[in-house]
């Protein structure tokens, strides 16, 4: 459903790769390291109520996962190891990409939409660089560095199945890709773009609604972050096209 969305035209992709890449962190939170807690263990820190689940099956790859099995409404999980790039860091490997793979459960009735997704940040926290999130009706919400919003549509993709969310900064065009499944969201001129220098870290955010029951799931697995030297004459053309088939509006 989402690639009839996007314009196979539109899209000018980085032909040449890249010419470096280190990964700064990954996981899929198997054991031993996880057994439960998310909290605390390897740099995690969660708010809202955030575990690692084993339950048979409900895991993208091998047994375990991220997740919140109640929601609040400002629940987040943020990994606070040595995944911090300074402007020097960047200046040297001006790509940085994150991508999780999530899936929204279908357990309990909440009467507002769940929202959960992938967000960047600066160095001090202070700055979000780029949000992509996916909401339990299937549709997506792409917030970039200007607080600029940009919305595809109820029933784009399959909430209750995982999806990979992916973000992509490129310090060097200041501008931000997104991309869900491997296709990448087309926005209209100048969405994406982001002012900075550094990287903080890349965090999971997921809430529901105010005031609404709890109850619903939203699960990560499979998160990686990591850092490129693009390849000689390979730059991302973005801005082409126009999305997203939705609303747009400022933050």
């Amino acid at each position: 459903m989402l690639k009839t969305l996007v314009s196979a035209a539109a899209v000018v992709a980085m032909s040449a790769g890249v010419a470096n890449a280190a990964v700064l962190y990954s996981t899929s939170f198997e054991a031993p390291t996880f057994n439960a807690t998310l909290n605390g263990v390897d740099g995690w820190v969660t708010q809202g109520g955030g575990s690692v689940g084993s339950t048979a099956g409900l895991a993208h790859t091998g047994t375990r996962y991220a997740t919140s099995s109640t929601l609040n409404t400002s629940g987040q999980w943020q990994w606070q190891g040595a995944i911090a790039q300074d402007a020097a860091s960047i200046a040297a490997a001006p790509i940085i990409k994150a991508s999780v793979w999530m899936q929204h459960g279908a357990t309990g009735t909440p009467t507002a939409l769940r929202r959960g997704g992938l967000q960047m940040y600066s160095f001090d926290a202070a700055t979000v660089f780029a949000a992509l999130y996916i909401q339990s009706d299937g549709s997506v919400t792409v917030t970039d560095g200007l607080a600029q919003s940009f919305s595809l549509a109820a029933g784009s993709v399959n909430a209750n199945a995982y999806n990979k969310i992916e973000i992509e900064l490129n310090y060097i065009t200041q501008m931000a890709t997104f991309k869900i499944n491997d296709v990448a969201l087309i926005l209209p001129p100048g969405g994406g773009a982001f002012v900075g220098a550094d990287f903080g870290d890349a965090d999971f955010f997921s809430t529901r609604g105010a005031g609404t029951a709890g109850g619903a799931t939203v699960r990560y697995d499979d998160y990686v972050v990591e850092q490129n030297i693009p390849a000689p004459g390979a730059f991302a053309l973005l801005g082409l096209g126009g999305l997203i088939a939705g609303r747009r509006r400022r933050a």
